[in-house]
């Protein structure tokens, strides 16, 4: 008997999978209209590291950046709404970008930084955004519990 029985099978299914997505088009801002724009990246600077992978959740989840595979199925099987596959893009949007900005502002707070700032910055390159977040955190008194 062989020990790989069947491995053709797979190897035909991954073929496949990744010609369908070649064929498909490989840019992620294709579905784009006008002056929308992809959020491709977050990035939080100024604060702790132990911070930083917390503070990200404070993002607002439609801001969050996707993962090319699910962006590449949503666009392959979302022609006019028909199916729910994949994940919708994360079009940049300035007041959810605000929002956040007053989330992580909140969230270094309670941390303990009472008179930290955070400020926003855009960049876009073509149709592919990156946010940035600068927090200054000039450690004020620290609160503890008695």
């Amino acid at each position: 008997m062989k020990a790989y029985i069947g491995t053709t099978k797979y190897r035909i299914a991954i073929l496949s999978i990744l010609l369908l997505f070649i064929g498909s088009g490989c840019s992620l801002t294709r579905g784009l209209k006008g002056n929308e724009k992809l959020v491709r990246k977050i990035t939080i600077k100024g604060m702790d590291k132990e911070f930083v992978e917390q503070a990200l959740n404070y993002v607002d989840k439609q801001q969050q950046p996707n993962n090319a595979f699910n962006l590449q199925l949503y666009y392959m099987f979302n022609k006019k709404g028909k199916k729910n596959i994949g994940e919708p893009p994360a079009i940049l949007d300035s007041n959810l970008v605000e929002f956040s900005r007053l989330q992580i502002q909140k969230f270094i707070q309670s941390k303990g930084y009472l008179k930290a700032t955070v400020d926003d910055s855009i960049l876009v390159k073509k149709k592919k955004a990156e946010l940035r977040f600068s927090v200054f955190s000039n450690r004020g008194p620290n609160v503890q519990d008695t």
